[in-house]
């Protein structure tokens, strides 16, 4: 080959590397100025984010070696990860002023009321199920279960405990947490107290959290088609904050590429790998609860703007759960039925630009109700009525109206209301109005 040719052809890659590197470092000054103007931390994901901010987070209630809390409505399991911190309530903010003929107080729990065993409920259990006959039914969920937006006594286990004669619904939910959340919690905690009924109520977006931040949630692992719940990395919090260092040293250019990447394809594939997680789980949910003469109802829920992603992953559960025999409640379907006799009310909670609008009262008792149905068809419970629902304050009453026009005619209304008065003499508390 000609000595000429092979020094321009040497020229020509010298170049080709110095652009290349000139650009490399142009993009890192330039990333670099991004990340600093914006005050925020560069990341290749969502995860690694997470662990940037949660280091450098400066409104923990305390971060000293011995006292390292939080937030003050998170307690830690070391296996599970956050949970609802025993007796922690967060009713004295609202509090109303009551008229029974003079000023009294009443006090509206709200879906961050927890029992010393860091249940959303107001009532205490025991592990050992009371001789009484009563059915226990246990449910696991997230905020939907919680009954966030809206007080407890609204929320899908309250209203199911006043459907269902002679029951508890012990209320497992954790907030804004997914499908490995519940699944550990169940193992780990639920199954401690013996329940007859467990209800897995599931969002199609519990999927994709099961890949959010390793901070807060149990450590999954699948091995020969069972899951595993192994050690987390961090046990705490407290002890990944003071071993925790990002990296000395990173590219802003590199992680700003995987970022955008990231965010165009991490939503899909962490659905995806969340319905193979479900599927496996269902398997095991299966198995535990036949071993033990456990019902096991999975709730499927749809946020009330799904995306296409979501709406084919729906399906694709509602799916899986036929195949594998499961008793399942598609709640999508139920509430297209239930809309024309509620004149098309929404039965969610939508605030603007809020894609995670929760039940609302009448739409937490809508599905309560379809809860009870199912346990009436596997023969759980008797048969009981069915009512209309019908709420006017949030934070006042929930009627039921029975569908019977016979029973509507004996004036056999019933009211579930969302508070207690403080004091005596509530038996007036028919005729109670709230104000603030």
């Amino acid at each position: 080959m000609d000595e000429s040719y092979l020094k321009k052809y040497r020229r020509e890659i010298i170049l080709l590397l110095s652009a290349v590197i000139l650009s490399f470092l142009l993009g890192e000054v330039v990333f670099r100025f991004y990340y600093w103007f914006k005050g925020e931390p560069v990341a290749a994901d969502q995860n690694e984010l997470c662990l940037k901010n949660m280091k450098l987070a400066s409104n923990y209630v305390s971060v000293q070696p011995d006292s390292f809390v939080y937030k003050p409505w998170w307690a830690e399991h070391p296996l599970i990860g956050l949970l609802p911190k025993p007796n922690y309530t967060g009713d004295d903010a609202k509090t109303f002023l009551v008229s029974l003929g003079k000023v009294k107080h009443a006090v509206v729990y709200e879906a961050q009321h927890h029992n010393s065993q860091g249940l959303t409920n107001v009532e205490e259990f025991k592990l050992r199920k009371p001789d009484d006959g009563r059915l226990r039914i246990a449910l696991f969920g997230d905020s939907f279960t919680c009954g966030s937006e809206g007080p407890l006594r609204f929320n899908v286990p309250s209203v199911l405990n006043e459907l269902v004669p002679n029951s508890e619904v012990l209320n497992f939910c954790v907030l804004g947490m997914g499908i490995d959340t519940m699944y550990a919690r169940y193992v780990i905690e639920g199954k401690q107290y013996a329940p007859d009924v467990v209800v897995f109520n599931v969002l199609v977006d519990d999927l994709r959290r099961a890949f959010d931040c390793q901070l807060f949630k149990p450590n999954l692992k699948i091995s020969d088609g069972k899951i595993i719940i192994a050690p987390r990395a961090w046990p705490t919090l407290r002890d990944f904050y003071f071993n925790y260092q990002p990296p000395r040293f990173e590219s802003y250019f590199f992680k700003h590429l995987l970022w955008v990447y990231n965010a165009h394809t991490k939503f899909r594939r962490d659905m995806l790998n969340g319905l193979s997680l479900f599927s496996v789980m269902v398997d095991d949910l299966k198995a535990q609860t036949a071993a033990t003469n456990i019902t096991l109802i999975i709730s499927v829920i749809s946020a009330p703007n799904p995306t296409a992603i979501e709406d084919d992953v729906y399906a694709k559960m509602i799916s899986l759960l036929r195949q594998k025999n499961i008793t399942f409640v598609d709640s999508a379907d139920y509430f297209a039925a239930k809309k024309v006799g509620y004149s098309n009310q929404s039965f969610y909670y939508i605030k603007e630009l809020d894609k995670f609008g929760h039940f609302s009262p009448v739409g937490n008792a809508v599905f309560a109700q379809k809860i009870k149905n199912v346990l009436e068809e596997l023969g759980r419970i008797p048969v009981s009525p069915n009512y209309y629902f019908a709420n006017f304050k949030t934070h006042e009453f929930l009627y039921l109206i029975p569908e019977s026009i016979t029973l509507q005619r004996k004036g056999q209304v019933r009211m579930i209301r969302a508070f207690d008065v403080v004091g005596e003499n509530e038996s007036e508390s028919t005729e109670i109005t709230l104000f603030s």
